[in-house]
């Protein structure tokens, strides 16, 4: 895959050179309030494959978990490194044009959503996956990418 980003205002652009490893749905209330929406959507990739080409994105103002990376300008929310997850970056997916169309393979923090919204994810967690089943969850999203493309 090689596919380009941007956030709102296209001062930062980003490239991915990598298929994701992972696509999510978050609803904790922190990402809510973070997206000023119901949900987050967001691809977990190798971090190799993934640079920002113009510009430089500024940390978050909350300095504790993940790192949350933004445009100084617009304010748009375009990725998540978390601590000890080093080799991988979490984008946010509709920034990408070659990811809109990767549906979410997992769904997270479903015991925060918002009373409305309606799971549709094929593995759902009323929390967050165990670390060690992160491994066996990339293995299942690349297969039920191979059945789903």
């Amino acid at each position: 895959m090689e596919t380009t980003g941007e956030c709102r205002c296209g001062r930062i652009t980003m490239e991915l050179t990598a298929e994701p490893l992972l696509t999510f749905q978050c609803h904790c209330d922190g990402c809510q309030k973070m997206m000023a929406s119901a949900f987050s959507l967001t691809a977990k990739v190798p971090a190799e494959g993934f640079r920002v080409i113009t510009s430089e994105p500024v940390l978050s103002g909350l300095q504790t978990g993940p790192a949350h990376y933004y445009c100084p300008h617009c304010k748009s929310c375009l990725f998540s490194e978390l601590p000890g997850q080093e080799s991988v970056v979490n984008l946010r997916m509709t920034l990408f044009e070659g990811l809109k169309s990767y549906p979410p393979f997992i769904e997270v923090f479903l015991s925060e959503k918002l009373p409305w919204v309606q799971p549709s994810a094929p593995r759902q967690y009323q929390r967050a996956p165990a670390p060690d089943e992160m491994a066996d969850l990339i293995i299942d999203y690349a297969k039920w990418q191979e059945r789903t493309a």
